[in-house]
């Protein structure tokens, strides 16, 4: 960029910025995340289906978390009836670490190239014996704690969204049957797989979650991962399931975010609309 060019009304000179960029760049660019964050967050709402509800405007995360508990309510109660049901707590390893900005280019946003042009100035250097030695350009990575990376990690996992919704609308993932069909919930960047403990359920989330860590660098964290079953699973398809995941068994999935959900009900009973 020319310095001496002609600035805009009420603007400085590129010379200016280029000698005093030690000083002011840092703030610049914060300035700049936090304009194309508040025009992203505009978006989100359209852009983010409603199985996510973290950091999309009029959403609460609280609408997930009780779906969550009922969901489990009923899967620990259904103890009789041939089919089984299951829910898997999905925990990823380091989620914002790993997320490629190749996956990050396929979204299509309309402020695509500002932002990428935002998240790849990052770049790191080397201490060797006290001295700085080159710089490292990353193929990937969000920063925790950025104004715009928590926005673009969850149009990233609609990534998964759509993976999920397809192998539902093929008839190879059926969820747990309700008024509606309920496969996942999100909760940034945790998730909760719900659907039926079959092997051949197990194996399409396998290969769907396989599918997603390819695409975007996502890697699953078995440690942290869990799956419940319901009473009525027989044994010999739990070691089956088990051995598809790798995840450890548990009771229950525990409380989001130290979240207890208190249900007042009415003394009085209502008589339903004929």
């Amino acid at each position: 960029m020319a310095g001496s060019k002609s600035p805009r009304p009420d603007g400085m000179p590129a010379k200016f910025f280029q000698h005093y960029w030690d000083i002011m760049g840092d703030t610049l660019t914060k300035v700049i995340a936090k304009l194309l964050a508040l025009r992203l967050k505009k978006l989100l709402p359209n852009v983010i289906l409603d199985s996510q509800s973290p950091f999309v405007p009029n959403r609460l995360i609280t609408n997930n978390t009780l779906l969550a508990y009922e969901a489990h309510h009923l899967i620990k109660h259904r103890k009789q009836g041939n089919q089984g049901l299951m829910s898997i707590k999905l925990d990823m390893l380091k989620a914002y670490d790993r997320i490629e900005w190749a996956f990050l280019k396929g979204n299509a946003l309309p402020t695509e190239l500002l932002i990428m042009m935002y998240v790849e100035l990052v770049t790191y250097s080397l201490l060797i014996n006290g001295e700085q030695v080159g710089y490292i350009q990353p193929s990937g990575e969000l920063i925790q704690g950025d104004p715009l990376s928590s926005y673009l990690f969850i149009i990233c996992t609609e990534g998964l969204i759509a993976l999920l919704k397809g192998a539902i609308s093929r008839g190879e993932l059926n969820g747990i049957k309700g008024l509606q069909p309920l496969s996942h919930l999100m909760f940034a960047d945790d998730t909760l797989l719900l659907g039926q403990a079959t092997i051949p359920e197990a194996q399409v989330i396998r290969d769907t979650l396989s599918r997603y860590e390819l695409w975007s660098g996502q890697l699953e964290n078995v440690q942290k991962s869990m799956i419940l079953f319901s009473p009525n699973v027989p044994m010999h398809t739990r070691n089956e399931i088990f051995r598809v995941f790798g995840m450890p068994q548990v009771s229950t999935h525990g409380k989001y975010q130290d979240f207890q959900p208190t249900l007042v009900l009415p003394r009085r009973k209502f008589s339903t609309p004929s």
